[in-house]
């Protein structure tokens, strides 16, 4: 019984590390330069946590649970503290082995200050960064579409089925777009960021935005094919 037991819990905690998106470790995990940066900044916090190697989330916020882009937290918060110019800005929050793996394999998170962080803002965190690993597994529905004109890729749908095209976010390489119907499959696809210029991107999944070719107040994008525009 005990050798059964253990062949389980092995490949649990085998199945847990497979888990960790490698898609996510390369946008979230630290380079040796920032492992040793961080390490210094909270040498008396971290006590023996190493943060080499390590997948660390970024938030913001009065409550500290919005998740915010790495490269941004660096500019406005991090690189100043590293810099000695204001080293108390950032808290540091070490994930336990529980909240690990129900974050999808962060293993701390660096927050601005926050004026309120209780035990139940410590709970809508872990439930936003497994979120956020979520999304990154759903990236892999989306495909590249074969042409590249707008007019082609986000046609004008007159059927009463068609729901829209709705804009999911960026990240560093593709911006992504659901076309949405009723009683029938939604369709997944994305175009690379040099394919399209969108004016105000957004990270993937913290909302939606209904976008198409037809003239709007508000344009969306453009590229060298004509321009999108978002739709109230």
């Amino acid at each position: 019984m005990k050798i059964l037991l253990n062949i389980l819990i092995g490949l649990i905690c085998v199945t847990g590390i497979a888990q960790t998106n490698s898609d996510l470790q390369t946008d979230y995990t630290l380079t040796k330069e920032e492992s040793s940066n961080i390490n210094s900044l909270f040498e008396k916090k971290r006590n023996n946590f190493d943060f080499q190697g390590k997948i660390v989330a970024y938030t913001i916020g009065t409550s500290g649970t919005q998740i915010e882009d790495k490269s941004v937290f660096f500019d406005r918060y991090l690189n100043s503290a590293i810099s000695g110019k204001n080293k108390n800005v950032c808290t540091l929050i070490i994930l336990t082995k529980e909240e690990k793996t129900e974050s999808g394999g962060f293993d701390a998170v660096i927050m601005s200050p926050a004026k309120v962080f209780t035990t139940k803002h410590r709970e809508i965190l872990i439930d936003q960064l497994r979120e956020l690993s979520k999304s990154y597994k759903e990236k892999n529905k989306y495909e590249e579409p074969e042409n590249l004109d707008l007019n082609k890729v986000f046609l004008v749908n007159s059927v009463s089925l068609f729901k829209g095209y709705f804009y999911q976010g960026s990240d560093k390489e593709f911006h992504y777009f659901i076309s949405k119907w009723d009683y029938k499959k939604d369709q997944y696809f994305k175009l690379k960021t040099n394919d399209l210029n969108v004016f105000k991107p957004h990270r993937f999944k913290i909302k939606e935005v209904r976008i198409s070719i037809i003239i709007s107040e508000t344009e969306f994008g453009n590229n060298d094919s004509g321009k999108l525009y978002i739709q109230e």
